[in-house]
């Protein structure tokens, strides 16, 4: 992907550069549209490594042409075309209309994209104004209305607790999910005070740390440690509360807007932590830093990409499960605690570290995919009502299995 700005400017002039679109192009009213285009091109910058992913046209011509030269070609009156200069812009392109109007649709995209973000920072900072409890309230008042606007969400939910309990009653499986809907809820409200309050006044809502020792043990080995942190609760703030742990690094999942990456950094390192992307490079970093002898927070159970998975138990039904947790316990020696944190009443939290069973050591990689599994089990059992359920944990299945989820 090509990283630098393409900036598209003056140098032959307005009539000429829009004659350049128009190279093999017989039709007046094609050509008329193609010269202003062009001529709206003028002094654009784009950045195609925001976008140009987004559009196969500029995708297609980047990729074979990055690098040369393009050919401006004035046109004459009889013939529409004549022999130009060349204007070096380390670009070349055998359709220019179609590669200038894809440079123009994803500089409109980028902007676009850059004042939703400025508006979600704003509704956020709105949020942070609200009380600590508030959150929690207002989520308890709204779970209804978004389980009814997100059937599949709600249905997605609905099935992953029959399967995970079997023989549940209907009515503790819908309050399960409409807690689970309000917990979801919450955590989406409370991203504002996650955002813009202060990291003390944030880790003030903490009510305690329960088997807190676990994480500073597994520091003192020298070994580097490793917290498993699945989507419970408030796992949001718990990456804010884990960066109180001296050199403490959190893996993240880069979102494909570098812009909104931008936003989510500036915001989620404000403690110190290492914030490293879940990347070729970032993930040699991570490797690095726990072999130093420091710890790192990972979600453990998010669905990984075709090839970096292996399908384990999880409450009895197959998940695909990321194998890079047991690969950095075999490639480090590293110890691994789960930790969560529940969200309580009136805006509190409350932190839990617990032991992962041994067989996360073993050098079988289904074994210690099972024993990672079986200990974030153990971290919903805390109160099941606070997983994320509508989440779809179960999407691929062995080959040959029946599909998990018939919803579509």
């Amino acid at each position: 992907m090509i990283e630098q700005a393409f900036t598209l400017n003056r140098g032959c002039g307005r009539r000429k550069a829009g004659a350049v679109a128009a190279v093999g192009i017989g039709r007046k009213g094609k050509l008329r549209h193609q010269q202003k285009l062009a001529a709206r091109l003028q002094h654009i910058q784009v950045h195609p490594a925001a976008c140009v992913r987004k559009n196969p046209v500029s995708q297609h011509t980047l990729e074979q042409s990055a690098g040369l030269a393009f050919r401006v070609a004035p046109l004459d009156s009889d013939q529409r075309q004549d022999t130009g200069r060349n204007f070096t812009l380390n670009i070349s392109v055998n359709n220019y209309s179609r590669f200038g109007y894809s440079l123009y649709q994803c500089n409109h995209e980028a902007h676009s994209i850059q004042k939703m973000i400025y508006a979600a920072k704003f509704i956020l900072w709105l949020l942070s104004l609200m009380p600590a409890g508030m959150p929690y309230w207002l989520s308890g008042k709204g779970a209804g209305l978004w389980m009814r606007l997100s059937p599949v969400k709600r249905q997605t939910a609905e099935r992953n607790l029959d399967r995970c309990y079997p023989g549940i009653s209907l009515q503790e499986r819908d309050r399960l999910v409409y807690e689970s809907f309000r917990h979801y809820l919450c955590a989406i409200l409370e991203t504002g005070r996650n955002w813009y309050w202060p990291l003390e006044k944030l880790q003030s809502l903490c009510d305690g740390v329960v088997n807190e020792e676990l994480i500073w043990d597994s520091l003192k080995t020298g070994r580097g440690g490793v917290a498993l942190a699945p989507h419970f609760g408030a796992w949001e703030y718990l990456g804010m509360y884990l960066q109180g742990i001296p050199d403490i690094a959190i893996l993240y999942k880069p979102p494909s807007n570098p812009g909104l990456e931008k936003a989510l950094l500036s915001r989620r390192r404000r403690g110190g932590g290492a914030l490293i992307p879940a990347t070729a490079s970032g993930l040699r970093k991570l490797y690095a830093h726990i072999r130093a002898g420091k710890g790192a927070g990972i979600l453990p159970d998010q669905q990984p990409s075709s090839g970096q998975g292996r399908f384990a138990s999880f409450f009895g039904n197959q998940a695909l499960t990321g194998v890079l947790v047991p690969r950095l316990v075999q490639r480090t020696n590293c110890v691994v605690v789960a930790t969560v944190c529940e969200r309580l009443k009136g805006g509190r939290y409350r932190v839990h570290m617990m032991k992962v069973d041994d067989e996360i050591y073993a050098e079988d990689m289904v074994t210690s995919l099972t024993a990672m599994n079986k200990a974030i089990e153990r971290c919903i059992a805390i109160d099941p009502a606070q997983y994320l359920w509508s989440y779809r944990r179960f999407k691929a299945q062995p080959e040959g299995a029946e599909p998990f989820y018939d919803i579509r």
